[in-house]
């Protein structure tokens, strides 16, 4: 090396000059051992954005794969061509607003409070299971009423829990109750085979991402003698791994079609159990829409498990970031690492403001949460994409100036054999990254499988109760024969429920 310029010196400030770039700073250097200031003064300092064409293929190949996944999260189930015909406006932003941008900002704004939204619920469904045991309809039901928002909820879940378990004594209760049976199996029936699981389509979409990420690496490496940033690249994107986890129990939850499903589902119980002027109400879009913000879940005893298990997602796929990011040369604390320390600090305390709030709140409409998710998830996804102007390539990014400082050498001219040393290391990294967040999410779906079985109508005692507890027309008679008047007064009882309900569900297709 030339020392006859002194680094630090006013002449080698003077000579000073924008970064080059890491690759035509390797050119230059040949095998060249330098401390990071000199690097500057010949390379130049600052940073040098990439080609265009290096941001579109990486782009394609590493980030859109990822977000994709978001796509097989369950949405909220409001459609907003139907706000829009009931009036347009206000109502219509609030629905495309809470279903739509809040969900994905919460995801990815605040993806422990997201994740463990959902083991809660899960939750929900398997106390709701054992208080109900041996009973498949009663679950169902009370499941989905949990999504409205209705003051009546509670009425109508005593109600219907008082009339299943009361006493039959005279004929006219009998009837009733045999009413009341068969609205609960229809209703149950409809419940548990209208709601929609992506599962499947979830599973596929990750198997793709695993398979595409490990050939795109190999292909990268392989290609490529000089130093790639395709290490720190994936270093940033494993990040949100916990993006597997927040699929896994977003799709198994599933969600219904529309807002109405379960409104026309659980109608004939509520015809029978409420009393006059009952109603439902409206799909709460947050948590009934979907289950991915429950203001209503505190910390506790109980609810400590599964808030680690969320936390356990998002903090595993930080540590395989910090590590990659760590060891890729030159190895020590870099640029890199003093981002992914910030996006895990800002996931946290978004997490604790978020739960204050909504402690506070109650069940008003989050928009303080709404507010928080968005100033983190927004600029937290710029930031990945904007990492392509070139931030971390400098001499300061390249060297590991933060842990070496300048006593310390590096050569630039060895960083593409270094990475490719390490390329076992990478792979080993990506592949253990994948499998804890697998094996986490299907720890919890097996955990959570007959909850899951259950509300799909797929678990064994439901299937053999819907069996044997639908009698022919015959055998109905048979029991509960009835006379001519009765008859009357039963098509006249069906004629003004079929009015109600009509009037019903014209209230709620009235404007907001």
């Amino acid at each position: 090396m030339n020392s006859t310029i002194v680094p630090g010196s006013p002449v080698s400030a003077m000579l000073r000059h924008p970064f080059i770039g890491i690759i035509a700073c390797n050119i230059l250097l040949g095998n060249v051992w330098t401390t990071v200031e000199e690097c500057e003064l010949l390379c130049g300092v600052g940073s040098y954005p990439y080609e265009m064409w290096e941001v579109i293929n990486a782009v394609t190949t590493w980030m859109l794969p990822l977000f994709v996944l978001v796509g097989n999260v369950q949405f909220s189930t409001f459609q907003l061509e139907a706000s829009w015909r009931r009036g347009g406006g206000w109502a219509w932003v609030r629905d495309a607003v809470l279903s739509h941008i809040f969900i994905a900002c919460h995801l990815l704004g605040n993806p422990i409070d997201y994740i463990w939204s959902h083991l809660e619920r899960l939750q929900d469904m398997r106390q709701t299971r054992l208080q109900a045991e041996g009973d498949y309809n009663r679950p169902i039901i009370c499941i989905a009423l949990q999504d409205f928002d209705s003051e009546d909820i509670g009425n109508i879940r005593a109600a219907l829990e008082n009339q299943l378990d009361a006493t039959v004594g005279s004929r006219k209760q009998a009837k009733r109750r045999a009413r009341l049976l068969a609205a609960c199996q229809h209703s149950a029936f409809l419940l548990a085979h209208t709601r929609i699981s992506s599962t499947r389509r979830s599973a596929v979409a990750v198997i793709a991402y695993s398979v595409a990420l490990f050939t795109s690496l190999s292909s990268a490496m392989a290609q490529n003698p000089l130093p790639v940033h395709t290490p720190h690249t994936l270093a940033l994107r494993e990040l949100y791994y916990w993006l597997i986890m927040a699929v896994a129990v977003s799709s198994s939850t599933g969600a219904f079609p529309t807002e109405y499903t379960e409104w026309a589902a659980l109608k004939p119980v509520i015809d029978v159990v409420k009393k006059r002027k009952t109603t439902l109400g409206r799909v709460v879009s947050l948590e009934g829409g979907s289950y991915g913000h429950r203001p209503q879940k505190k910390m506790n005893r109980e609810s400590f498990p599964r808030l680690t298990v969320a936390m356990l997602s998002v903090g595993v796929a930080w540590v395989f970031s910090f590590i990659m990011s760590w060891i890729t040369p030159t190895q020590g604390l870099g640029c890199r690492n003093f981002v992914e320390i910030g996006y895990l600090c800002t996931w946290i305390v978004n997490f604790f403001f978020s739960y204050f709030i909504q402690q506070m709140a109650k069940h008003k409409w989050p928009w303080w949460v709404l507010a928080s998710d968005v100033i983190v998830a927004v600029p937290s996804i710029l930031c990945l994409f904007l990492a392509w102007q070139g931030w971390f390539n400098s001499c300061k990014c390249w060297g590991a100036f933060w842990t070496l400082r300048q006593a310390q050498h590096h050569d630039p001219s060895s960083l593409a054999e270094q990475e490719l040393q390490l390329k076992p290391w990478y792979f080993g990294l990506i592949a253990a990254a994948l499998c804890l967040q697998g094996l986490i999410s299907v720890g919890v779906l097996l955990f959570y499988g007959e909850e899951l079985r259950l509300i799909y109508g797929r678990s064994e005692g439901f299937l053999q109760y819907m069996a044997r507890s639908s009698p022919s027309k015959d055998q109905s008679e048979k029991v509960y024969p009835v006379n001519e008047n009765e008859q009357r007064q039963e098509r006249q009882s069906v004629d003004v429920q079929q009015l109600e309900t009509a009037n019903e569900g014209s209230r709620l297709m009235e404007p907001v």
